[in-house]
């Protein structure tokens, strides 16, 4: 609780929880994670109802009117569908009480209805080959126990925490190999390892159109499976400032985040090796990202998307891109600018197209804009944009199978997409892993990547719900200073000439998976709490050159078996109960 955002948040939440008499909490925001999501993406794909779920996390209550339009429609649902519908309202349910607050007595004080969460989580298995494909073997977090605490006032004010603890010692590491031992030695070791971190401190503000955000939480802005190709799932939450518009036929939001904290290191001359107390990427000092999204879905089956990206470092908040006002305008200053000063922009375009019972996703997204007048060659700072790409498909109930759903879904990224062109990492989107905290932007291959996904998951059943899953990433790899051969995720192409840009850059890594997967999702748990279960089977096969992970073994072909368990205990208290 050192950081100044969640002291304040946790203030707040406070006086929030003790003076003001919340409702029906139908303004408290659902994580993007949840399974709610995955659900209205069908039911939306069968065009049972029309809306926006790229903006997440998005309130209870709009969850609820999208539920609402589904079961509007229940008499069309074939059996296997009105299961997943059934599914949904219950966990909506627990949410959105049916039955309101009691009235209070005269003279008596109002009463604080807010929300108190606990639960374990569990992740691990019998073999494991360290697949970087798997984004569910590499947990951004390796939350053991999670604690949560929500308030509304009066669906204009809301309050979320979130804690949770993480023992080293209780997740693999990757350059393990054999057996999982997932326990500590002693337990001495378990008192003395725990690393409390605060997941999510939000302070909100505003009504049923427009809200005002403040503090730390997970965001996905993008149609893709794991969001866009600038801000999805992958980086842990950012501090900052966010605010969100929506209407009927626009969406728009801004957000404006620290990404780095520390010292600001002292300058060098680009293209230079790294100073030992300069820009390395272990010391990248501090750094800002400027975020704004806008949405326009008219009447139709058409929606698009556009955004606008910048990340900058060596000094404070500019209120220039803080405002939302001058969209667009930050990337037209990097069009002519080749100075090796100027800040990292991106520009995106994305879209959605609903053909029932397909949904078919798209987005571009330009980087380093150039102009042709100035993009002649000029050594190794020659000027080059570069590109990303992705596109995807939903079939609900593919080939008559209801309740199945078919996602498709591919990726490519170019070799400079996402760094700097003058090698400064604090003005990057994407840095290497070492510090442990994830990848902050970005997709997760990184660039000089592609990838492919296709999933059949097949309808639920009261036993759980089977899905067969097909993935293949490429990646080109680049020779390192020390010798060893490198993803671009790993150090951004410090090394790599803007001439050399091609599709794949350097020698090629090949990783196929062949999955299957089981999941029983919000099972009532004997006595208290809920269950979720899941277990994938995977044969994963390698080919090309492979860099040897932290214990200097180099990956080979397999099967791996991951087990995954997540208990949770909610409860609604009343101050005074």
């Amino acid at each position: 609780m050192r950081h100044p955002i969640a002291r304040f948040a946790l203030l707040a939440f406070l006086a929030v929880a003790e003076c003001v008499t919340a409702r029906a909490q139908g303004a408290l925001r659902v994580g993007p994670g949840e399974a709610a999501y995955a659900e209205l993406e069908h039911f939306r794909a069968l065009g049972l109802w029309d809306g926006s779920l790229e903006l997440r996390p998005l309130r209870r209550d709009e969850i609820a009117r999208a539920l609402a339009a589904v079961a509007a429609r229940r008499a069309e649902l074939a059996p296997a569908d009105a299961r997943r519908l059934a599914r949904l309202e219950a966990l909506c349910a627990e949410w959105l009480p049916a039955t309101p607050p009691a009235p209070r007595a005269p003279g008596r004080e109002p009463r604080a209805l807010w929300e108190l969460a606990a639960g374990l989580s569990f992740l691990g298995g019998p073999t494991d080959l360290d697949s970087v494909a798997l984004v569910e073997r590499r947990p951004r977090r390796k939350g053991f126990f999670h604690l949560g605490l929500d308030a509304e006032a009066e669906g204009r004010l809301t309050a979320q925490l979130r804690f949770y603890e993480d023992y080293s010692r209780l997740s693999r590491r990757a350059a393990d190999s054999g057996w999982v031992d997932n326990l500590p030695g002693s337990v001495s070791e378990l008192i003395e390892e725990p690393s409390a971190r605060l997941d999510r401190a939000v302070l909100a503000w505003g009504g049923d159109w427009a809200e005002l955000r403040l503090g730390r939480e997970d965001r996905r802005w993008g149609a893709g499976r794991r969001g866009s190709l600038f801000l999805s799932e992958n980086p842990f939450p950012l501090d900052g400032i966010s605010f969100h518009l929506r209407t009927r036929y626009l969406t728009a939001a801004s957000l404006f985040a620290q990404t780095q904290r520390g010292p600001n290191p002292p300058s060098y001359i680009p293209g230079a090796p790294f100073p030992p107390d300069s820009t390395a990427p272990d010391v990248p000092g501090e750094a800002y990202v400027a975020l704004h999204r806008l949405e326009l879905r008219p009447p139709g089956p058409f929606s698009l998307g556009l955004y606008e990206a910048v990340a900058y470092g060596g000094r404070g908040i500019d209120l220039a891109y803080l405002n939302p006002v001058t969209f667009l305008v930050a990337g037209t200053q990097d069009i002519f600018d080749q100075s090796g000063t100027d800040d990292k922009k991106a520009l995106g375009l994305d879209g959605r197209l609903d053909l029932p019972p397909l949904t078919i996703y798209g987005e571009f997204l330009l980087d380093r804009i150039v102009a042709l007048k100035v993009a002649e060659p000029k050594g190794d700072e020659a000027g080059i944009s570069s590109f990303a790409q992705l596109i995807g498909l939903l079939w609900a109930n593919p080939l008559g199978l209801a309740g199945a759903d078919l996602e498709f879904e591919a990726a490519h990224l170019d070799p400079q997409v996402y760094f700097h062109h003058d090698r400064d990492i604090r003005r990057a989107f994407l840095r290497d892993d070492r510090l442990g905290e994830g990848r902050l932007l970005g997709h997760w291959l990184g660039p000089n990547a592609d990838g492919l996904y296709a999933a059949l998951r097949l309808p639920p059943a009261n036993w759980g719900r089977l899905g067969l899953e097909f993935e293949q990433c490429r990646w080109g790899l680049v020779e390192g200073e020390d010798g060893l051969w490198r993803r671009g995720a790993d150090f951004g192409f410090i090394g790599l000439q803007k001439q050399d840009k091609a599709w794949l850059v350097g020698e090629r890594s090949i990783e196929r998976l062949y999955r299957v997967t089981w999941e029983r999702a919000s099972w009532r748990a004997p006595g208290a709490g809920r269950l979720d279960l899941r277990c994938g089977f995977t044969r994963v096969e390698r080919s090309g050159l492979w860099p040897p992970d932290a214990g200097g073994r180099v990956p080979g072909d397999g099967w791996q078996l991951e087990l995954g368990l997540a208990w949770r205990l909610e409860r609604r208290l009343r101050s005074g109960d």
